[in-house]
């Protein structure tokens, strides 16, 4: 009676321990994955990005081949949000201090647009400082907001105007 007692418990303890590990397991996939969102991922573009590099086929541009970085921003929408006109609006702010916004409409509820700085662009600006992409409704409203982590809205100050008597 010991033996089959042991064998019950164990198997009750195996099953709870199952139960247990599937309920983490659930919270963990069901919890951690954003649905709709808006998502941007930063890339350095040189020799390397070109396929030739890699199979060994005649390019002319192994020469002279690009160089900067690439910004990927996809996005994933609820149904809904496709009721209304939508843009996506990507500021950008360079390591020489400047800074630009660049607008994309947006006609699906998934997507991917592809910023490139590069060659002569890149070495002006001296690359990218920080970014930040929303999508946007016709009221300004934002829908989805990526910022990198760095970001942060610049504060411009005019100088007041001064009278020389």
């Amino acid at each position: 009676m010991i033996h089959h007692s042991f064998f019950h418990s164990s198997l009750l303890n195996m099953i709870i321990v199952r139960q247990f590990c599937f309920l983490i397991l659930a919270l963990v996939i069901f919890s951690g994955c954003e649905k709709y969102y808006v998502t941007v991922k930063r890339e350095y573009v040189d020799r390397d990005q070109l396929a030739s590099t890699f199979v060994g086929s005649p390019d002319p541009r192994q020469e002279n081949p690009p160089r900067g970085q690439e910004l990927t921003i996809e996005w994933r929408l609820p149904p809904e949000a496709m009721d209304q006109a939508l843009h996506l609006e990507l500021s950008v702010l360079y390591r020489d201090y400047s800074h630009a916004t660049f607008t994309y409409p947006i006609d699906r509820r998934r997507g991917v647009v592809i910023y490139s700085l590069l060659n002569e662009e890149y070495f002006e600006k001296e690359g990218l400082l920080t970014y930040k992409a929303e999508i946007v409704d016709v009221n300004r409203k934002i829908l989805k907001e990526w910022k990198q982590i760095l970001w942060t809205d610049l504060i411009t100050l005019e100088e007041p105007e001064t009278e020389i008597k």
